[in-house]
């Protein structure tokens, strides 16, 4: 009896070891990996909202938190966006007008509205609690031969160790990377890599390819919090078309 207390403590000992050298607490669980891992309700954890930001500290920055390599004229562009904003006339983005925001502006934006992220064998629909709009993701499958450009574009995706990859095409030019109104042509490719880092953590990588409005591609980073599952989370949201208008030069006006 002795001798089996002795290895019961020491196989205790032993545990508690390992936990202190891996820098996990004791009875912590390791977060889900691969598919299912998603699944949930999610807000945006890095949401600037226009309240509080000046618009040049709401654009989207690279992962290193500096400007995008913008070409000359896209970069022109977005710098007189801002500055009509800060005149008083802020750029009509698309969700302005009640219409789409399109990815990979989704992933920026939204901070009080809620993602819900579903998962089938075959696809990954991501709901929009934000004017209800939705994308849906085709898993293990080809792009189309001919996309038309849309909001959020053709998008499939497969599993990589324990991530979900998603490359997307075929995106209309009508939206914009950012609130703030940063360009992009309909030559724009996403590679999205979201990763669930813990119990209520996804972190999300994008790699930015649009040769028509880039130097070269770029990567910016996202954060997905998660939220307490509440079977009312996701509301009804009506937005009436062109709710807030948009005058012949693109400005934005509220009614």
């Amino acid at each position: 009896m002795a001798e089996t207390g002795l290895l019961r403590r020491l196989c205790c000992a032993a545990v508690l070891t390992a936990g202190v050298l891996s820098g996990a607490p004791a009875g912590a669980q390791a977060p889900p990996k691969g598919p299912g891992s998603l699944t949930g309700l999610w807000v945006n954890g890095a949401y600037r909202a226009s309240g509080r930001y000046p618009d040049r500290e709401r654009i989207l920055l690279d992962e290193n938190g500096q400007w995008p390599p913008l070409l000359p004229q896209p970069k022109a562009l977005l710098e007189q966006r801002i500055t009509d904003s800060e005149a008083g006339r802020p750029f009509a983005n698309t969700l302005s007008q009640c219409l789409p925001g399109g990815t990979p502006q989704m992933l920026f934006t939204a901070g009080n509205y809620p993602l819900q992220i579903v998962e089938t064998p075959t696809q990954v629909i991501i709901l929009m609690d934000e004017q209800n709009h939705f994308r849906i993701v085709n898993l293990n499958a080809k792009h189309a031969n001919d996309p038309d450009p849309s909001y959020f574009g053709d998008s499939v995706g497969h599993w990589e160790g324990g991530d979900l990859v998603v490359d997307t095409i075929g995106l209309t030019d009508r939206t914009s990377l950012d609130q703030v109104g940063m360009p992009h042509s309909e030559d724009l490719h996403l590679v999205e890599r979201f990763h669930r880092a813990s119990q209520d953590r996804i972190e999300v990588e994008v790699t930015i390819d649009d040769p028509k409005t880039f130097v070269h591609p770029w990567k910016a980073k996202s954060i997905l919090k998660a939220r307490a599952p509440d079977p009312s989370a996701m509301q009804e949201y009506i937005c009436d078309d062109n709710h807030n208008g948009a005058d012949a030069s693109g400005h934005q006006s509220f009614r």
